[in-house]
């Protein structure tokens, strides 16, 4: 038994922080999606869907970054010492983007909103679950980080952030 041994605890194994690059990876599927989506509904304007792109790029390369020093550190403590703004600010652009997306969704379904059109049920569907998808995840985030903040050493913000892999890849919620 390592019960107390604090030299286990502190200890990153491999996955974990391959875990970190996974879910920003598929993160970065979804949000490359919706920014194409939205490239196509803002009738091709790179002006919104360029730094968008960025952003996103941006948020998996820090998640590399995070992941990289998880691996090569090998251990929490150091980690948050000397890294913990790469992780911060990942959650932080990826919460950011999730605002900018949905927000952007729902403005342009609602520009294209007709005052006799039967397709007006349609979109606002299409409004009501890009709402409800990007503020769920956006939530978790937010939470992830906030655990992250408060509580970094206890790993409560990875089970968080675990959630926000399987949420962004659509499988659907434990029961």
């Amino acid at each position: 038994m390592k019960f107390g041994d604090s030299t286990k605890i502190d200890y990153i194994p491999w996955s974990l922080a391959f875990s970190i690059a996974s879910t920003a990876a598929l993160t970065f599927l979804v949000h490359c999606f919706f920014v194409h989506r939205l490239f196509k509904l803002s009738e091709r304007n790179w002006y919104i869907t360029v730094p968008m792109g960025i952003l996103a790029l941006l948020r998996v390369a820090f998640a590399c970054l995070t992941t990289s020093k998880m691996i090569i550190f090998k251990s929490i403590s150091q980690f948050i010492r000397e890294f913990r703004w790469s992780f911060t600010l990942g959650l932080a652009l990826s919460c950011a983007l999730d605002i900018i997306i949905t927000a952007s969704l729902c403005y342009f379904l609602l520009r294209n909103r007709k005052q006799t059109s039967s397709m007006n049920h349609v979109i606002d569907s299409l409004m009501l679950y890009a709402f409800e998808n990007g503020s769920l995840t956006c939530a978790a985030t937010v939470m992830s980080m906030i655990c992250w903040l408060t509580m970094p050493s206890n790993l409560v913000f990875m089970g968080i952030h675990f959630f926000i892999s399987k949420r962004e890849s659509g499988l659907p919620l434990p029961r």
